[in-house]
């Protein structure tokens, strides 16, 4: 239903071709659409706005904002269910569940949107559409044109209360009452976990490596092919406190490994969750699983214990991100005592948005945000569990002339500027790298991993940058001591039989392990 281009669907779909930048190649719906709102609210309680709220970019072009006002609504996030997928979401105060579903009435496909709306001392208005192509029937609300907006109206109620809405074609003689019967039925069942989906268990085998050398590469197989013909390019990687590992795919799956032991005879994987927008951060706390996708963090609940997420928790979406291709999902970090920090692709072809290239620190409730960095290209990170220091790689180009490996200091800017800016000038002091690596040794960096808790011998508690073309690590030496910092790198392991691109410490045996986006 959906045209298959962007990033994740699209690209290097023809060798060698590139998604192209920008945001004029992205998904598309295919067909009619039925239907359609504006950029402003959907929902309000009370006083009723028809206006993007949101604080405007410094390009007026962009409409990647960040979500509403938290006062005006929030999004919590997608329940799956027995009955299928349930949207949970406040409108001011209130919460309401909805499930939407698709009908054909003869050749007419029509809309409806069961809602369950929590109590509410003022009226609550539903914003439908403003295309003129549709009408709308509700029972138990009023339905209304308000500033050329199709809109329904509900009371204030002092209970919890359920209610259909139908979306259909104008001039659709009947039907409407049977479609409102049967999208009511099951929403009862709007809060009670899923069955689980995907019940294969794939198991492949590990290589371990026959050298004797101090630092050997030990390979696991991906599970390719499986049942569903997932295609299993990793983007995000870290582990449980009993070493099973949690590891997410650019395509949107998140799958849960065992059987990591020194044989690597049976590797097990288990497919935990789908449907994410590139996620390309991973991080497991209190052995809960959080990704970084374009849509911000979300936190994967298995409510039923059956072995896959019922429940996409929006943890936080309060910075903005834009549809731009190059605004890459980079990294998630876990904040030592709290929240997050996460790390933002810059590259903007089109339009400017409010933080691209930054790094962002997120507060431990994931209600609010600072951004602590900016003027970076594409910046992987890394943290240091202990100390909290954040490093942040980039990619060679535009204003960066080889791979840094940057410290990420409160306010510091970076330098980059997007090729979209005219006449660009450097208006800000550009904190320097303490590292450059010349491009020769390192044509892209990918993120630096610090080895706490591992069993590496005279790598353990070593700062290591990861390269990702050609694939090597390096150990980073720091010096910050001094009014300028300054460092150095050296070769730690060499020879990948592929790129690299995220690495964790297993804190069972102590080891490091690396993913790589290409498969």
């Amino acid at each position: 239903y959906l045209t298959m281009v962007g990033m994740a669907p699209g690209s290097y779909r023809v060798p060698s071709r590139k998604t192209p930048p920008g945001q004029d190649n992205l998904p598309t719906p295919i067909g009619a659409p039925l239907s359609a709102t504006g950029i402003e609210p959907g929902w309000f309680s009370g006083e009723v706005r028809l206006e993007d709220p949101r604080e405007r970019a410094e390009d007026p072009r962009e409409v990647g904002l960040g979500p509403l006002p938290e006062s005006l609504g929030r999004w919590e996030g997608i329940l799956l269910s027995e009955t299928g997928a349930v949207f949970s979401y406040r409108v001011g105060g209130t919460r309401v569940l909805e499930r939407c579903r698709a009908f054909k009435l003869g050749e007419q496909a029509v809309m409806s949107r069961a809602l369950r709306i929590g109590p509410h001392d003022e009226a609550l208005t539903l914003v439908l559409d403003q295309s003129g192509q549709v009408e709308a029937h509700c029972k138990t609300g009023e339905v209304a044109m308000l500033d050329g907006r199709l809109v329904v109206r509900f009371a204030p109620q002092s209970e919890e209360t359920d209610h259909v809405v139908v979306v259909v074609p104008r001039r659709l003689e009947s039907g409407a009452d049977i479609v409102a019967e049967s999208a009511n039925a099951g929403l009862e069942k709007a809060e009670t976990p899923a069955p689980a989906r995907w019940r294969e268990v794939i198991t492949t085998k590990g290589t371990p490596s026959l050298n004797q050398d101090a630092f050997v590469i030990d390979e696991i197989a991906l599970p390719v092919p499986n049942p569903w013909r997932r295609n299993v390019r990793l983007s995000g990687l870290d582990f449980f406190s009993d070493g099973r590992a949690a590891l997410s795919t650019f395509d949107g799956d998140v799958w849960i490994v065992t059987g990591i032991d020194d044989s690597l005879g049976e590797v097990k994987w288990k497919r935990f969750g789908s449907g994410l927008h590139e996620p390309m951060g991973l991080q497991i706390v209190d052995d809960v699983i959080y990704v970084f996708d374009r849509n911000g963090i979300v936190r994967l609940v298995d409510r039923n214990a059956d072995g896959e997420a019922d429940f996409y928790e929006n943890f936080s979406n309060v910075f903005a991100q834009t549809a731009e291709t190059r605004e890459f999902a980079m990294d998630l970090l876990e904040k030592p005592g709290g929240g997050f920090y996460v790390a933002k692709g810059g590259q903007n072809r089109g339009t400017i948005g409010k933080h691209n290239g930054s790094i962002v620190e997120v507060s431990a409730d994931g209600r609010s945000f600072e951004v602590i960095a900016r003027g970076m290209r594409q910046p992987y990170a890394g943290i240091d569990p202990q100390t909290g220091r954040i490093t942040a790689s980039d990619q060679q180009g535009n204003w960066v002339p080889a791979t840094p490996v940057r410290l990420i200091e409160p306010g510091s800017y970076h330098g980059f500027i997007p090729t979209v800016v005219e006449n660009p000038v450097q208006r800000e002091e550009i904190t320097e790298p303490p590292v450059w690596i010349p491009h020769i040794v390192n044509q892209s960096g990918a993120s630096q991993v610090t080895l706490r808790g591992a069993k590496m011998g005279p790598l353990n508690d070593s700062l290591l940058h990861i390269g990702y073309n050609r694939p090597e690590l390096f150990k980073v030496y720091l010096d910050d001591s001094g009014s300028v910092p300054q460092g150095a790198v050296v070769s730690a392991v060499t020879g990948f039989p592929c790129a690299l691109l995220k690495g964790a410490v297993n804190p069972i045996d102590g080891q490091l392990y690396n993913l790589s986006l290409i498969h």
